[in-house]
């Protein structure tokens, strides 16, 4: 398992979201806290990734800055 982490700016309406990419297993594993905020949605990404399928969402470590 790799966790090489690869960082874009999503733009939209004007605003740059960061939106982190981890790869796991050599697929590509989108970091949900981002996506959600690219998306607007508040709370917890679990609630919004609870209806995913098992093979559609995982828990990875990755290191960030601080």
């Amino acid at each position: 398992m790799s966790n090489i982490v690869k960082m874009f700016q999503f733009e939209h309406a004007e605003r740059r979201y960061p939106v982190r990419v981890v790869e796991v297993d050599g697929r590509a594993a989108w970091v949900a806290k981002d996506v959600c905020d690219v998306l607007g949605l508040t709370g917890d990404p679990g609630q919004h990734t609870r209806n995913l399928d098992e093979d559609e969402k995982g828990l990875t470590t990755i290191q960030t800055p601080g």
